[in-house]
């Protein structure tokens, strides 16, 4: 295996990266990649240590498109595990041999631990019901989730619903503003939450979300992405290799 002065990032070319394209994941670059399906974003990275000892983790996280995205959110997901029972894993990659080693060990983690999860969270319903589960073992309601839940009912038709998640969210998001005015973003929350509301009073949500989600592909970066998914598709049809 060759050799270089960035050891972390030949270990993450030649041994993480060939297996989750075999799952269909995209290199988006500085160390980040992602899939996307049915409005989807599933989503890892790998995060270098800020002590500068050559140690590294690896996050992940899925997330819909159906909610206006500024950047990459990590509530649903977390980090890949080292151990059984810890959430928090850390790797060396102090030399081309320990980055080797442990990259080695973070591609059986994404396959047998983060690969049946990310399969767990494929599609919206999917996504909706694990939202949906995470969000009941909170002590306290959360808005960030109930508006992430409110889009995917939304989009899966379920307005009743819907209509119930945005509700809820603007309430708390007013709450969160009332008791700290610095959280100006909560206004921000508001503020969608309002919009959705009207556009399911009026029949428009679908309009709505499908302008959230261009949002997303744009603040996000995913047009590449998305030609790039779009042209294996086309290439597929044609008769060549997926």
């Amino acid at each position: 295996m060759k050799t270089s002065k960035d050891a972390l990032a030949v270990a993450t070319t030649s041994v993480l990266e060939p297996v989750l394209s075999l799952h269909s994941f995209s290199n988006l670059g500085a160390r980040k990649f992602a899939r996307i399906n049915d409005g989807v974003m599933q989503y890892l990275d790998i995060q270098l240590s800020s002590g500068g000892n050559k140690q590294f983790a690896v996050n992940y996280s899925s997330f819909t498109l159906y909610c206006p995205r500024n950047h990459v959110v990590l509530d649903l997901g977390g980090r890949f595990p080292r151990i059984k029972g810890h959430s928090d894993g850390w790797w060396t990659a102090k030399d081309q041999d320990s980055a080797n080693i442990s990259m080695c060990e973070v591609t059986d983690i994404f396959e047998n631990f983060a690969l049946p999860w990310f399969t767990l969270t494929f599609t919206t319903k999917n996504l909706l019901a694990k939202l949906s589960e995470r969000s009941a073992k909170l002590a306290h309601s959360n808005a960030h989730w109930l508006f992430d839940i409110c889009c995917c009912q939304a989009r899966l038709g379920n307005l009743k619903d819907s209509l119930y998640s945005a509700k809820k969210s603007k309430e708390i998001y007013e709450a969160w503003y009332q008791a700290m005015p610095i959280k100006i973003w909560c206004l921000e929350g508001v503020k969608m939450c309002e919009q959705i509301i009207a556009a399911i009073d009026n029949d428009t949500q679908d309009h709505l979300l499908n302008e959230w989600y261009r949002h997303s592909i744009q603040h996000l970066k995913l047009d590449k992405l998305l030609k790039s998914k779009a042209d294996k598709t086309e290439h597929s049809k044609a008769g060549g290799p997926a």
